[in-house]
């Protein structure tokens, strides 16, 4: 399986390894293999809102198969760091999605390592190109670079609203170079993170009785 993670290498590609089972329209119980879960984690991911990672989200399946050589939901973080995706069982929720990790081993890149991060920038991308796409088809003047500068922020401030496009956390740095018959627009930007842990850190203290009492 690592080596088919090699292979792949890529930020837009999650490897599902296991065979699970299923309940058909008829009722009657079906093993099915990989490619069918890697079908089922799609449309989840299509389904939810952008950016929302598969964490803890429930597959409708009955039983998952693991190979014979581990045990995935004792080796979870092993087969998360090997950028493997895989259904585990939780102590609340039954059988769950544990992440959605891609197969991008290039780099510790967490961005590109994370599926819901890496749709946060790929939707990111599309959306400002088919915002600014109004301008392909004019002459290009003194003037177009900085409206197109203009109509960048004005939509990458929409993208890092929650109350609106909620697409991305934040931006900076929108710049326009006209290259001629082309026009470069570069930013930079921060993508939508999952949570994917909970990290409670008290700190304890002593206090005399007499001040409790008070």
């Amino acid at each position: 399986l690592k080596a088919d993670v090699t292979a792949l290498n890529s930020r837009h590609l999650n490897l599902w390894y296991q065979h699970f089972a299923v309940h058909d329209h008829k009722g009657v119980l079906r093993q099915l293999d990989p490619s069918w879960l890697a079908l089922i984690a799609a449309a989840t991911q299509g389904g939810t809102p952008a950016c929302t990672p598969l964490t803890r989200k429930l597959p409708n399946v009955v039983a998952v198969y693991n190979a014979t050589d581990f045990v995935t939901d004792q080796q979870a973080s092993d087969i998360i760091k090997a950028g493997l995706s895989a259904v585990t069982t939780h102590r609340r929720n039954g059988l769950q999605f544990e992440r959605s990790v891609t197969t991008y081993k290039t780099d510790d890149n967490p961005i590109y390592s994370e599926m819901s991060a890496n749709e946060s920038l790929n939707l990111s991308i599309r959306d400002l190109r088919n915002a600014l796409d109004i301008i392909v088809g004019e002459p290009g003047f003194v003037s177009t670079a900085p409206r197109l500068q203009s109509l960048a922020n004005a939509r990458l401030r929409r993208q890092a609203n929650q109350n609106d496009l909620a697409l991305i956390k934040s931006f900076a740095s929108v710049t326009v170079e006209d290259l001629g018959a082309a026009f470069r627009v570069t930013y930079s930007m921060a993508a939508v993170e999952p949570v994917n842990f909970l990290i409670i850190n008290p700190r304890v203290v002593r206090e005399p009785a007499s001040a409790l009492a008070a």
